[in-house]
């Protein structure tokens, strides 16, 4: 493909990229004023959903739901909180965190197929490569980085895609980032239904969680100090 043709083709995956996005925000907007734009809705879509996720068949459709969720920028956190309410808690972490992984690691590829080839020559020209840069060396650190720090941010899913980081080095770091932040937010959701009062925090296990929270902030910093850092060389 000749450079004029190629550029044709760029843009129309970009203009595409667009249109989708129109449709999905449309959809997006939909289902939060639909099933979660309050409390009251959020535990009518619980009560209708949960005799569907204790069939046989409902783990996979619990990790359909949350791809689907993820893909069209839905209220993901929900669906940490339904998966808490019907699962246990460790069948409930391995649920979301599968329905995490994929739903993630589809936006990126997406992004990855209609925006890589338009910006990825754009970025590494502009005051970003260094981060490029980064990511194509580090991608594994980088993105686990990303994902830990900035927890569900939604536009890493698409934007990461317009860089150069490996499919392989995003799919791992997103991966191994989505497990504190599932576990966080699973664990505070069901402590927050067991604390009867605020001497409940003070219990010992209660205690040595937020020890382990703080501890992996730390190293999180510490980590994100020693990568983010680096000044990299044109």
């Amino acid at each position: 493909m000749d450079a004029p043709a190629k550029k044709r083709n760029d843009t129309v995956k970009l203009v595409l990229f667009l249109a989708l996005g129109i449709v999905v925000m449309a959809l997006s907007m939909f289902v939060i004023t639909r099933y979660f734009s309050s409390w009251e809705k959020v535990n009518q879509t619980m009560d209708a959903l949960t005799p569907w996720l204790n069939q046989s068949y409902g783990p996979f459709l619990f990790v359909t739901l949350t791809i689907l969720c993820i893909l069209i920028r839905g209220l993901a956190y929900v669906f940490i909180i339904i998966g808490g309410s019907v699962y246990p808690f460790w069948m409930a972490f391995l649920l979301c965190w599968a329905g995490f992984s994929i739903g993630t690691g589809l936006s990126f590829l997406i992004s990855r197929f209609f925006l890589n080839d338009y910006f990825r020559p754009k970025l590494e020209k502009s005051f970003l490569k260094g981060f490029n840069k980064l990511l194509v060396q580090n991608g594994i650190m980088m993105m686990f980085i990303l994902r830990a720090v900035l927890f569900f941010y939604r536009p890493i899913n698409w934007m990461i895609g317009a860089t150069g980081i490996g499919v392989r080095d995003y799919w791992i770091g997103n991966s191994l980032g989505l497990i504190p932040n599932v576990l966080l937010v699973l664990y505070v959701f069901r402590k927050f239904k067991t604390i009867e009062s605020a001497a409940g925090i003070l219990l010992p296990e209660n205690i040595l969680f937020l020890a382990g929270l703080i501890a992996f902030a730390v190293a999180v910093l510490v980590i994100r100090r020693k990568y983010f850092s680096v000044k990299t060389k044109n």
